[in-house]
């Protein structure tokens, strides 16, 4: 009967350890160059642009790659929650454009939203408005499987479109010219 219970108890420990590790220490951030990542969001970006079907010429607002911080994962940080994790970030593609009448929007961000939905892509928020004042048209979706999110949204106060795409937090890999530097910026050329 000890023998019994000596194989149970190892087998519990063996199975509860490394589950419990990883609610201790969190999750390992997965690691990946964040010029791939970048371009890849770009591409993104192009292929939500060329969807939404613009009426030319248009006047771009801002394009921009940049990067934000993440979170440490885990029961130990709890009491440093809100401190970056070093070499560890998330980063964000963002475009616009200004002078995008109410009915175009409207028309460009519901063929967006039903091609995303069509892909896989999962709603989370939607999060538009309207009142006699004002409408805003906005709304994000998660790609369940790469952890890739869009926002997409317009107001009438600017005629501005703007749409941004984010990847998850990731370690940069050592050796990577940008694994020191506190923060990146970049002004793409595309997909304008």
């Amino acid at each position: 009967m000890a023998l019994y219970l000596a194989v149970v108890l190892a087998v519990v420990v063996a199975v509860l350890m490394p589950a419990a590790r990883r609610m201790w220490y969190g999750e390992p951030y997965p690691t990946a160059d964040p010029d791939v990542t970048a371009e890849r969001l770009q591409d993104r970006s192009r292929w939500a642009y060329d969807l939404l079907d613009l009426p030319e010429p248009v006047t771009e607002a801002w394009n921009f790659v940049e990067d934000g911080s993440c979170q440490h994962r885990g029961y130990q940080y709890l009491a440093h929650w809100d401190e970056p994790v070093e070499g560890v970030i998330g980063l964000e593609h963002s475009w616009g454009v200004d002078g995008i009448e109410e009915n175009t929007a409207r028309a460009a961000l519901g063929r967006l939203r039903g091609r995303l939905e069509s892909e896989g892509w999962k709603p989370t928020h939607d999060l538009g408005r309207e009142s006699a004042r004002s409408t805003s048209l906005n709304f994000w979706h998660l790609h369940p499987k790469s952890g890739l999110k869009v926002n997409a949204r317009w107001h009438d106060s600017r005629k501005g479109l703007f749409v941004s795409f984010h990847a998850p937090c990731a370690r940069i890999p050592d050796g990577h010219p940008r694994k020191d530097e506190p923060t990146h910026f970049w002004h793409p050329d595309g997909p304008f």
